[in-house]
């Protein structure tokens, strides 16, 4: 499989996922959130939390299993979604654990609202239901 997005309804079982807001939750507890430079803290700490839970098949690609990402899109956090999902897929299979609502080339992570969403254009992605 080449580098890109892939999107799973649920966990195949065996695989390791990255708890993404759940970890950041976690770390975010630890500082002030009143902070001018939250965003950029926050970006870091998923950045580092991405890098930490790259690995690797036995096929020698390298892909990043994530669930619970809905914290991506807290206000708050000004994350920039799209460039981080863009970032990681270019090198590695970034998988992500969701209920899929794709229209337009465009990800919608809550079902029935339309003001948060993912432009996937330019990135390689494929939606897997089991």
């Amino acid at each position: 499989m080449m580098p890109g997005l892939v999107f799973l309804s649920e966990c195949p079982d065996g695989l390791e996922m990255l708890n993404l807001g759940g970890e950041l939750a976690v770390e975010l507890a630890q500082i002030d959130l009143n902070q001018p430079s939250l965003p950029m803290i926050a970006h870091d700490m998923i950045c580092d939390m991405l890098n930490h839970s790259i690995a690797e098949s036995t096929e020698g690609q390298k892909f990043i299993a994530i669930e619970n990402i809905s914290i991506l899109f807290e206000p708050q956090l000004s994350l920039n979604v799209e460039a981080i999902f863009k970032s990681y897929s270019r090198t590695s299979v970034l998988i992500i654990i969701t209920k899929p609502a794709i229209a337009d080339n465009c990800y919608f992570p809550f079902e029935g609202c339309q003001s948060f969403k993912v432009d996937l254009t330019g990135i390689p992605y494929c939606v897997l239901q089991r």
